[in-house]
């Protein structure tokens, strides 16, 4: 696919390959196909008030841009992949549903919006996470950060989360600063070195 417009439609495939930008304007872009590829290196693809769908496929983002603005974009059963590249959710809705969601060596921001994994696996390696005003959720899957950068607001239960640099378990209903400790039925924590 390239530069290719898709406005208030709906487009299907089994190999898609986009190759320079791909706008999807209050349409649908679907990758149903298990041999199905969604592809965009050092592209542009931008999902506005649309709906954004790879189911059982693999969609792809390498050194190029994907947007979601105020849309949905839905992995189910499928793979995403962010590498060296640039995935944004701006008010939007970013869904992972028994697949995986990988972001490597690249930015994922999530702002205003909502990302969901869902009994499947979200993983950032030497890459960056941010959350500004938004809420990340995970149910009965996995979240995995290596080597990386995450700045903003995040629990594993949705509710409560911890500035950059400090540490978060799950269902504490206050978060740590860094090097310290918490337990999960306390209303405070400790200073360095100290145990509660």
């Amino acid at each position: 696919m390239e530069n290719t417009v898709n406005i208030a439609g709906r487009r299907e495939s089994t190999a898609v390959r986009v190759e320079n930008i791909a706008v999807n304007t209050a349409g649908r872009m679907e990758n149903t196909n298990t041999a199905g590829r969604m592809e965009n290196t050092a592209g542009r693809m931008e999902n506005t008030a649309g709906r954004m769908e790879n189911t059982a496929g693999r969609m792809e983002n390498t050194a190029g841009r994907m947007e979601n603005t105020a849309g949905r974009m839905e992995n189910t059963a499928g793979r995403m992949e962010n590498t060296a590249g640039r995935m944004e959710n701006t008010a939007g809705r970013m869904e992972n549903t028994a697949g995986r969601m990988e972001n490597t060596a690249g930015r994922m921001e999530n702002t205003a919006g909502r990302m969901e994994n869902t009994a499947g696996r979200m993983e950032n390696t030497a890459g960056r996470m941010e959350n500004t005003a938004g809420r990340m959720e995970n149910t009965a899957g996995r979240m995995e950060n290596t080597a990386e950068q995450y700045s903003g607001h995040h629990s594993e239960d949705g509710e409560h989360c911890s500035e950059e640099g400090e540490h978060c378990r799950k269902d504490e209903e206050h978060c740590s600063e860094e090097g310290e400790h918490c337990s999960e039925d306390e209303e405070h924590c400790s200073e360095e070195g100290e145990h509660c």
